[in-house]
């Protein structure tokens, strides 16, 4: 049966506005910043971030689809290259044991810095059921235009706590590294 409604190579797009989302199965990504840490709650479909757990303790976000608990929850969030999309993203996590994950390897002698090299999360499963497991690559510098073009875009993630775009006005977040120009 001929399906005309789409093309028969159409792939939904991956990239969700800027922001790394992570799917079920592999998700491999280049870290590029350093991480900014602290309390994300959710309030009429849209993230509250906080930098200390004390500015949020009072705070009832209601529970939702985005807020379970009705709490805030710890956050990192951190630019990343997703390579799935190739592109500039943020991934913002709130895993605890993904957390944990990228902390051993950051402490670990051997692995250091994750900036270093690429990581990749595998998720399984969904709800209360979902799994992930980080496993780092072997260390290899950065792309050379993946950097170039991260340099460019000057990425402000503290205006996430503003809730304002971390994203330079100039910059698309929707633009692919092979959208740059050289």
């Amino acid at each position: 049966m001929s399906n005309d409604f789409l093309p028969s190579d159409y792939e939904v797009p991956t990239s969700d506005g800027g922001y790394m989302k992570l799917k079920v199965g592999e998700n491999k990504f280049r870290i590029l910043s350093s991480a900014i840490v602290g309390w994300v709650g959710w309030k009429d479909k849209k993230p509250l971030r906080f930098k200390t757990e004390e500015e949020v303790k009072d705070i009832n976000f209601g529970k939702s689809q985005y807020n379970a608990t009705g709490k805030a929850r710890h956050f990192w969030a951190f630019v990343v290259h997703n390579y799935k999309s190739n592109a500039i993203e943020i991934l913002e996590i709130t895993q605890k044991g993904l957390m944990q994950g990228i902390k051993t390897l950051a402490d670990n002698e051997e692995w250091g810095n994750p900036i270093d090299y690429d990581l990749t999360i595998s998720k399984e499963g969904s709800g209360k059921e979902t799994k992930y497991s980080v496993v780092p690559s072997p260390k290899k510098p950065l792309n050379k235009d993946t950097k170039k073009t991260y340099e460019e875009m000057n990425v402000n993630l503290d205006a996430l706590y503003d809730g304002e775009n971390p994203f330079t006005e100039t910059f698309d977040p929707d633009t692919s590294i092979d959208d740059v120009p050289a």
